[in-house]
C-alpha cells in the first residue's frame, strides 16, 4: 500500500509539472502572437498602408 501511495504522489507531482509547463507554453504562444500582430501593425505604418 505504501508503494501505491508513493507512486500516486509521484504521479501527482508529474501531472502538476506538466500542467505548469503547458500553461507557460500557452502564455508564451499568446505573447508571440501579440508581438506578431504589433510588428505587423508597425510594418503597415512604415509602408503607409492602412491595416
Amino acid at each position: 500500500m505504501a508503494r501505491k501511495s508513493k507512486y500516486m504522489a509521484y504521479q501527482d507531482a508529474y501531472n502538476r509539472r506538466m500542467e505548469e509547463k503547458e500553461r507557460r507554453r500557452k502564455i508564451m504562444a499568446q505573447k508571440s502572437v501579440v508581438a506578431k500582430l504589433k510588428s505587423l501593425k508597425a510594418e503597415g505604418r512604415k509602408h503607409g498602408k492602412k491595416s
